[in-house]
């Protein structure tokens, strides 16, 4: 889809910013792949139709510049916070409980390992392994935005 493996990452960075600032919004028991997929997905194509309007600029600089979605690339926030909640709902039990305190209560480390009776490292080794997941996640779709 982008051929330009640094726009790429840059779509996948602000895909992931984007999650991340509106965590607080964010069910995290739903299908957080799809959520990180389509909302990736809709940058890369935001991205494409830039570069399309520009280039239509540069050689017709007195044409209109249309700016029509297809109804694949309408998604509303409602279905894209629903994939995230499938996507944290498959991760195992106190993995999900740990990224849903951390990133939807807000608590801490120290906070969580309480609540759960399990150490503070242990709550460290569940959120770095959810966290890992999504790092797969994000390579995953960075490597469908460079082909």
């Amino acid at each position: 889809m982008i051929h330009n493996e640094e726009e790429a990452k840059e779509i996948v960075q602000d895909t992931f910013v984007d999650i991340f600032l509106k965590r607080d919004t964010i069910d995290f028991t739903k299908n957080l792949k799809g959520l990180v997929y389509v909302t990736a997905r809709n940058k890369a194509l935001t991205y494409l139709r830039n570069i399309q309007s520009a280039n239509r600029f540069l050689t017709d600089p007195y044409s209109e510049l249309e700016d029509v979605k297809s109804p694949e690339e309408i998604v509303t926030e409602e279905e894209q916070l629903s994939m995230i909640r499938n996507s944290v709902k498959t991760m195992p039990d106190e993995q999900r409980a740990v990224m849903v305190q951390t990133y939807q209560e807000g608590l801490s480390t120290a906070e969580i390992a309480e609540k759960m009776n399990i150490s503070e490292r242990q709550v460290q080794r569940l959120r770095k392994k959810a966290l890992d997941e999504l790092m797969q996640l994000q390579k995953l779709i960075a490597f469908f935005l460079i082909i």
